[in-house]
């Protein structure tokens, strides 16, 4: 009981005295979201929200819907509009149950299940929206939670929580304007990355297609010899050099804690095992890498080269891997591999075309993450009056 109280007016004494307290249950109504199978959603028709679009495709607000269901699905779903403020009723971990999402768009959409719709009464949904996904209230709905593999939430829990905020709705409504200009800079970043990224992909067609001049190979006979290396996060959980952060982290490959060895600048690693089986990286000076097969090189072959090559092909190599359980690259992988070779000077032109786009896309990737780190550090300050707005 004394740990339950103490951690109450911890957190009731970090807002201001002069903010109202209430629960969910008194600033509006709930209501349940329902139907919408993954086998009802359609490319075209009638919008709608699931709730596994309000973790993979938004985070505390959208205006357009990016899914949509036929008039018949939405017969037996729940209707919702502008200002309606969205929870997840069920999650892989308590840290993320209870995500809430606001729809400000102008349109009728429609709430699939495991959703808890609230709508709010003379308050500003997005102040709402932004403060239940704070640490305080993240941390408030995680205690609430049920069940392990898939944890649940009830109603009637969610109707309890907390919300607490300035009496004046100008202030709610200057907080939200705040930091939803963060959210725009935030997807204006992303919208630039997704077309750098895209022109990448078109650029590798473009530049690895051969030439007449260009020589056919075995990637067998360009290899000398395979070394196996293991890979292993620095002690602060970084690396030394953000390209291999950027490669690593967008590739999705599992580092582990095994000891690791050094690797070389221009070493080529290619990850033979796992989910990101078929994964190339690039090494840079002094980083340690696991799980990971490093491919010695003939002269014959510029390693920057070879790195392009490898992500040209990353996902037909996904259709050729083996194994039910953990995925592997199949033993003959270098034997079957063509790769047809321009001269040297050729193959070090096209690395350093490929590699300055993508210089200028892990620019734009940090830039990003500063953004984000601005938001959370604002939505921390402002939605607990640590700092205040004038309105």
């Amino acid at each position: 009981m004394s740990r339950t109280i103490k951690n109450k007016i911890t957190f009731e004494n970090t807002f201001p005295q002069e903010w109202k307290r209430k629960t969910l249950c008194e600033i509006g109504k709930f209501s349940k979201g329902s139907g919408i199978s993954g086998s009802q959603l359609r490319d075209a028709g009638v919008p709608c929200v699931g709730y596994g679009d309000l973790y993979m495709k938004y985070d505390t607000k959208f205006c357009e819907p990016k899914s949509f269901i036929d008039e018949s699905a939405a017969k037996d779903s729940k209707e919702i509009s502008k200002g309606a403020l969205l929870f997840t009723a069920t999650g892989e971990t308590a840290e993320e149950i209870g995500k809430c999402v606001c729809y400000y768009g102008d349109e009728k959409i429609y709430a699939g299940g495991d959703i808890f719709i609230l709508q709010v009464n003379d308050l500003n949904p997005l102040f709402v929206a932004y403060q239940q996904n704070i640490f305080p209230f993240i941390k408030q709905k995680a205690r609430l939670g049920q069940g392990h593999s898939v944890v649940h939430l009830r109603l009637e829990d969610v109707k309890k929580l907390s919300v607490i905020y300035p009496s004046d709705i100008k202030e709610q409504e200057k907080i939200a304007e705040i930091l939803m200009k963060w959210d725009e800079a935030i997807e204006l970043q992303e919208s630039l990355i997704e077309k750098l990224e895209s022109q990448k992909k078109g650029l590798l067609r473009k530049l690895l297609k051969p030439q007449d001049d260009w020589k056919p190979n075995r990637l067998q006979d360009m290899v000398k010899k395979l070394k196996a290396k293991a890979v292993k996060i620095h002690d602060n959980g970084k690396f030394p050099i953000i390209d291999m952060e950027y490669v690593a982290n967008r590739k999705f490959v599992n580092f582990t804690n095994d000891k690791g060895v050094f690797i070389c600048e221009n070493d080529v690693l290619l990850l033979w095992d796992g989910a990101g089986a078929g994964t190339p990286v690039l090494g840079a000076e002094g980083m340690l890498c696991s799980t990971f097969v490093n491919l010695i090189l003939s002269p014959a072959i510029n390693a920057g080269f070879l790195y392009y090559f490898l992500c040209n092909i990353q996902e037909r190599n996904n259709k050729i891997r083996e194994g039910s359980g953990v995925p592997h690259m199949p033993k003959d992988f270098l034997k079957i591999q063509k790769i047809f070779l321009p001269n040297i000077d050729m193959q070090i032109h096209i690395y350093n075309s490929l590699s300055c786009l993508d210089s200028s896309i892990i620019l734009h990737f940090q830039k990003l993450t500063l953004l984000k780190n601005q938001r959370k550090a604002l939505m921390q300050k402002l939605l607990t009056g640590i700092v205040r707005v004038k309105v």
